[in-house]
């Protein structure tokens, strides 16, 4: 799900596996503080800008098997709706990315299907 309340400020900064700390709470938090009657890990992106950020910290949740749901906000509508949108980078970056981040899992490189000259999680839907 995708919040927008408009777009008076904006910082854009975003970039997919940019801190090696949400790869290493996905590795080593996420799976503990999934809970353990079925239900899903919450979890809200505030600020997600184009969501590269937000669907690398997803791939590398599913690569750890957690059962999760992000809601990412935005104050910026043009933005938002780009994180809807399949990721402008080729699967050979998206690996670079990730290596030079190693704090996530490569399992999460399986989490994006290769599109060409873009990659799109998989299984990938957002609600506007």
């Amino acid at each position: 799900m995708v919040h927008s309340p408009g777009h008076d400020v904006t910082i854009g900064k975003t970039r997919i596996f940019r801190t090696d700390a949400l790869g290493y709470f996905a590795r080593n938090g996420a799976p503990h503080m999934a809970p353990a009657n079925g239900d899903w890990l919450a979890v809200a992106d505030v600020g997600c800008s184009t969501g590269d950020q937000t669907w690398g910290f997803a791939a590398a949740l599913a690569a750890q098997e957690v059962d999760f749901r992000i809601d990412a906000f935005d104050n910026n509508v043009e933005r938002l709706a780009q994180a809807t949108q399949p990721l402008q980078m080729s699967m050979g970056s998206l690996a670079a990315s990730r290596y030079r981040h190693p704090a996530y899992p490569e399992a999460c490189l399986a989490e994006f299907e290769d599109g060409g000259c873009y990659v799109r999680p998989v299984g990938a839907c957002a609600n506007g």
